[in-house]
């Protein structure tokens, strides 16, 4: 993003150049990079990142989430809960690398998640998990975003796998704040 900037928090470090370490090699982390200006859910909203999920498949990491909430110094629990479990009120793309239970496919996944609950067996899961090529392979995947407000339609893709979930956030997530 031009002219943005983000608060880091937890594990999370800068490693310059507009890359950042949300973890290190270390069981248990929990770290997220947010932003430090508000998004309007009014507005049309796009977002693009390179995400890399490292090379330890069987016994690695949990995996990234992108996610919308309304404050930017939380941090959720690490390790299974990917650093966004307990926070609320959110919506969440997960990218989920680790097999912890919770409805989790054996197989790396993506899931359209709210109010930081990691279960895909409740109703707090608003899309999938749809099943993922390994996504530990060392390489760089492209990820994108797009929230339209007129479908109310969020949408995330990785690598050109899409996953979307549309219905009203503003008023049943965010308790009508658009901010």
């Amino acid at each position: 993003l031009q002219a943005q900037s983000f608060v880091l928090n937890g594990s999370a470090t800068s490693l310059g150049g507009n890359c950042y370490q949300l973890t290190p090699d270390n069981g248990g982390q929990s770290g997220n990079i947010l932003s430090t200006n508000p998004i309007d859910l009014t507005q049309e909203f796009a977002f693009e990142a390179v995400f890399n999920f490292g090379t330890k498949d069987a016994n690695g990491a949990d995996g990234i989430v992108f996610f919308f909430t309304t404050s930017n110094t939380v941090t959720g629990t690490g390790g299974g809960g990917i650093g966004y479990q307990n926070i609320t009120p959110s919506i969440a793309i997960e990218y989920d690398d680790y097999l912890n239970g919770w409805g989790d496919p054996a197989q790396d996944h993506v899931a359209i998640i709210s109010m930081g609950n990691m279960d895909h067996n409740q109703p707090t899961n608003l899309a999938g998990p749809d099943v993922l090529p390994n996504i530990e392979n060392g390489e760089d995947h492209c990820f994108a975003f797009l929230w339209d407000p007129l479908t109310q339609t969020f949408t995330g893709s990785l690598d050109g796998e899409l996953i979307s979930y549309t219905g009203n956030i503003v008023a049943n997530i965010f308790a009508g704040n658009p901010i």
